[in-house]
């Protein structure tokens, strides 16, 4: 592993499993500067150019950071996302949730840095596990009351939800018994 390759998956990573330990006025600050500092380390691997963090697992060479133009592009795209997703997310108070975020985001820099197919299935299988946990740890609103079984599907009508204020626009709606 290169001294000059620093991998932002790493960073979110870390960072990730430091929410929970990080309470009280220091979390937003925190909350704030982790993804900076993601950012950071693709604005400075953006001036590398090649394989770095080359690791031996059995027969496969495994390539977390491959850095080439076109993985420097989506690695900003994504860094700056991931800053701006945390900053609309400050208000949530439930660390669970910034978790799976952060380890959305690192499986998604992973794999635009993996140099290998194993190193992509690997990063693709944690932004997997992420958006689980994001969906698990989100707020529960009940939409749909769906029927148990598929040919009874025509004898529920569709009426507006009423267990949620809807929005202006809102067009939710629960499928009820008849």
């Amino acid at each position: 592993m290169s001294a000059n390759f620093i991998h932002p998956a790493l960073v979110m990573i870390i960072g990730a499993l430091l929410v929970p330990f990080v309470r009280g006025p220091l979390r937003k600050p925190f909350l704030f500067i982790v993804p900076l500092l993601a950012l950071l380390a693709v604005v400075s691997n953006s001036f590398l150019s090649g394989e770095f963090a080359t690791y031996q697992f059995m027969d496969w060479q495994l390539v977390f950071g491959r850095v080439d133009k076109l993985s420097t592009v989506f690695a900003y795209i994504m860094a700056v996302m991931a800053v701006i997703g945390t900053l609309y997310g400050l208000h949530v108070d439930k660390a669970g949730e910034h978790m799976a975020a952060w380890f959305y985001v690192a499986g998604s820099l992973g794999t635009i840095y993996a140099g290998d197919y194993l190193t992509v299935f690997l990063f693709w299988e944690m932004m997997a596990f992420g958006s689980v946990f994001l969906i698990w740890e989100g707020p529960a609103v009940p939409c749909l009351r769906l029927p148990l079984s598929a040919d009874s599907h025509h004898r529920w009508r569709r009426t507006p939800c009423r267990n949620h204020a809807p929005l202006p626009g809102c067009r939710r709606y629960c499928l009820q018994p008849p």
